[in-house]
């Protein structure tokens, strides 16, 4: 069985998306509070088309961050799931080779 994903890099990974979580909420944060600086600006006529397109734009911005992150973070359970699971997967197969070498050894002293 290949299995390329370690322990250590799914915990970096997870680390990583948990990090990566915290600046988009932050992020959003910062546009919903910004949001009336725009809407500001924009009631001064010629600046509002471009204020909105500003607006837009990072509106689908945050909005593809967050889909990227909901993505890796379910990637990221994958793995692990694959990850935990190769792992019942070894421990079984260990487990039903020990009694066999164990049967073939005579371990008795005479």
């Amino acid at each position: 069985m290949a299995f390329s994903v370690s322990l250590p890099v799914l915990q970096h990974t997870a680390h990583e998306t948990s990090e990566c979580s915290r600046q988009l909420e932050s992020f959003m944060v910062r546009l919903d509070s910004s949001q009336g600086d725009l809407h500001a600006a924009a009631s001064s006529g010629a600046t509002s088309a471009k204020a909105q397109q500003v607006l837009t734009a990072v509106r689908e911005l945050g909005g593809k961050l967050a889909t990227t992150l909901d993505s890796l973070h379910q990637d990221l359970i994958n793995a692990g799931r694959t990850y935990h699971n190769a792992d019942v997967d070894a421990n079984a197969e260990m487990d039903s080779v020990a009694p066999a070498a164990s049967s073939v050894v005579d371990l008795s002293f005479s």
